[in-house]
């Protein structure tokens, strides 16, 4: 049996959650991927670590595009 070589998200099979990286998150809304790190790590868009890592849902984010967006919090630089 050879590996499917797509993601989970693509390959349609039982109860998954589609992630999604920065970059397709910011090519997705038309942003910087560094601004989708930024929300991220300021706690403004809901993500996932696995080591150096960070992926998003992407219902979430469909969800919060449906809503209007968010508004950033400040930077806790």
């Amino acid at each position: 049996m050879t590996k499917d070589p797509r993601p989970i998200s693509q390959t349609g099979g039982g109860d998954y959650v589609p992630l999604l990286s920065a970059a397709q998150v910011a090519h997705w809304l038309g942003l910087n991927p560094g601004w989708i790190y930024r929300l991220a790590k300021n706690g403004d868009l809901p993500s996932v670590r696995f080591g150096k890592r960070v992926l998003f849902d992407r219902r979430a984010i469909a969800t919060i595009v449906e809503n209007g967006g968010i508004s950033p919090s400040k930077d806790k630089r």
